[in-house]
C-alpha cells in the first residue's frame, strides 16, 4: 500500500508539470533502517511520500534527490551506515539506492490563437510539446482547431493565465490581437517559473509595454528575463516563418544552445583553417 502512494505521488507531480524522483533502496548490507525494495517519492521543492527509515540517512536521499532532479540525471547511491561514514549513523550496515528521475514533457503556453499562434501551435505539436492554447475570442479558442491542446481557454486572458500552475518547464508565448492583451498577459506571467516567457511586438511597442510594468512595481530584474521581441532573427516575416523562429528560440533555451552555425563552431567558419568573418 506504501508503494502505491508514492507512484501515486509520481504521477500526480508528473501530471502537474513537477520534476520528481523515486527512491529504491535497491540492497542493503547489515543493519539497516529499511530493506531492499522500500520506496520514497521526492519532488523538486523537497516533498516526499513514504519513507525509507526517516533521520540522516533520509535526509541525505531527498538532498541528493533533489539536486539528481534539477540535473535530470538518475543516480546510484552507495550510503556507509556506521560513524566512519558520511552519515555518522550508528547501525554499522551499508546500503544501495537508486534515484530515478522523472521530468515532465516540456508545455508551450500561447497566448493568442491567432495565425502566428495557429502556426506555433502546429509546429510545437511536430515537436512533442504540449500546449495550451488562450484567447479572449470565442471564434478563435476553437477546440476543433487545436484539438491535440491540453487545454484551449475562452475568455480573459489574465484571468486564464493566473490559474494555470506553471513550472520550469513551461515555455510562454505572448502573441495575442493587441498592445493591451499583451501587457496583460506578460503581467500576469512574468514573474512565474516559466523558463522561457516571448513576447511579440515592435521595439515601441515592447518599450512602452515595460515602462507599464514598472509603473505598476515590477523590477527591471524581472522584466529583463523576457524574449522581447519573441524568436530569432531568420524569419521572413510571414506567420509559419515567425513561428520558426520563435521555436528556434524555445529550443535554444531548452537545449542551452549557442545559436551559432555548426560550421562556424567546428571550423571556424573556413573548412581549411582560415578564420572568416
Amino acid at each position: 500500500m506504501e508503494d502505491l502512494k508514492v507512484l501515486r505521488f509520481i504521477e500526480d507531480n508528473i501530471q502537474n508539470g513537477t520534476r520528481c524522483a523515486i527512491a529504491i533502496m535497491t540492497d542493503s548490507y547489515g543493519s539497516s533502517p529499511r530493506k531492499e525494495g522500500t520506496t520514497m517519492g521526492i519532488d523538486e521543492n523537497g516533498n516526499i511520500s513514504g519513507t525509507i527509515g526517516g533521520g540522516a540517512l533520509e535526509k541525505e536521499v531527498i538532498d541528493r534527490a533533489i539536486n539528481a532532479v534539477k540535473e535530470g540525471k538518475n543516480k546510484l547511491l552507495t550510503l556507509h551506515l556506521n560513524d566512519e561514514g558520511e552519515l555518522h549513523m550508528q547501525c554499522g550496515g551499508k546500503t544501495d539506492i537508486y534515484i530515478k528521475v522523472f521530468i515532465p514533457s516540456d508545455r508551450i503556453i500561447i497566448a493568442g490563437c491567432g495565425h502566428i499562434g495557429k502556426e506555433l501551435y502546429f509546429l510545437s505539436n511536430y515537436l512533442n510539446f504540449r500546449t495550451i492554447m488562450l484567447d479572449d475570442r470565442e471564434e478563435f479558442a476553437d477546440k476543433d482547431i487545436f484539438t491535440n491542446s491540453e487545454e484551449v481557454l475562452k475568455g480573459d486572458i489574465y484571468e486564464n493565465l493566473t490559474g494555470i500552475n506553471i513550472t520550469s518547464n513551461d515555455y510562454i508565448v505572448i502573441v495575442t490581437r493587441g498592445h493591451k492583451y499583451d501587457q496583460e498577459a506578460l503581467e500576469a506571467v512574468v514573474n512565474s517559473k516559466a523558463k522561457y516567457i516571448g513576447m511579440i511586438g515592435s521595439k515601441h511597442k515592447i518599450t512602452h509595454t515595460l515602462k507599464n510594468l514598472i509603473d505598476k512595481g515590477i523590477t527591471e530584474e524581472v522584466l529583463n528575463r523576457v524574449y522581447a521581441p519573441v524568436g530569432l532573427d531568420i524569419s521572413n516575416g510571414e506567420p509559419r516563418e515567425i513561428a520558426f523562429a520563435i521555436l528556434g528560440e524555445i529550443l535554444k533555451v531548452k537545449n542551452e544552445g549557442s545559436g551559432e552555425n555548426l560550421k562556424k563552431m567546428k571550423f571556424g567558419g573556413d573548412f581549411f583553417g582560415k578564420k572568416t568573418c
